[in-house]
């Protein structure tokens, strides 16, 4: 709303898509980086070894990326889509990882 006080309309349009650019790239960000731990951890055999198959077509490894998806989508569910609860679910867990 204060964008579109401030500059109008086409301001409101502006930060909607800078938003949605932003929150793409951290969407895609997080893909990149599970996968990346969870393919060292198969490697390192804290995880089973399975998850480090490939996909013939796209040479991912889709067994992590489905995983991590049907974790993202089972969370969105259960809390369901409350987004407050979610905010202290992620900062328990980086803090967590911090200790």
């Amino acid at each position: 709303k204060t964008a579109d006080v401030s500059g109008g309309p086409w301001l409101r349009y502006l930060v909607g898509l800078d938003a949605f650019l932003v929150l793409s790239g951290a969407v895609l960000t997080s893909y990149v980086g599970v996968v990346g731990v969870s393919r060292r951890l198969a490697l390192d055999s804290c995880v089973p070894e399975f998850l480090l198959s490939r996909n013939q077509w796209r040479g991912t490894n889709h067994w992590i990326i489905i995983g991590f998806f049907v974790v993202c989508c089972s969370m969105l569910g259960i809390l369901q889509g409350d987004t407050a609860v979610l905010s202290k679910v992620y900062s328990v867990s980086f803090l967590g990882l911090m200790i």
